[in-house]
């Protein structure tokens, strides 16, 4: 699996995966192409965007990995992680 470092990458990685997801009730065959799920798929693309544009804000280090993260994804550890979670 391809790293996922901003929104493209983001983008291709929901393409290529083999995803079955069902709203209310119905098969979406391409959620990049859904109305309802899009903007959803793209706020969340924005913040890799983000952590490339504000790495500072938007990306941290983690402690599981040692490499950097999306801060989205990251479990905060104190009170400043929940500020700049909050802030980005």
């Amino acid at each position: 699996m391809e790293k996922i470092i901003d929104k493209e990458s983001y983008l291709k990685s929901i393409s290529n995966r083999n995803l079955k997801i069902y709203l209310m009730g119905e098969l979406v065959e391409n959620p990049l192409d859904h109305p309802i799920i899009r903007p959803s798929i793209e706020a969340m693309a924005e913040t890799y965007d983000l952590a490339v544009r504000e790495p500072l804000l938007a990306s941290v280090k983690s402690p599981y990995t040692g490499e950097n993260i999306n801060r989205f994804l990251h479990i905060a550890e104190s009170s400043e992680d929940l500020f700049l979670q909050n802030k980005m």
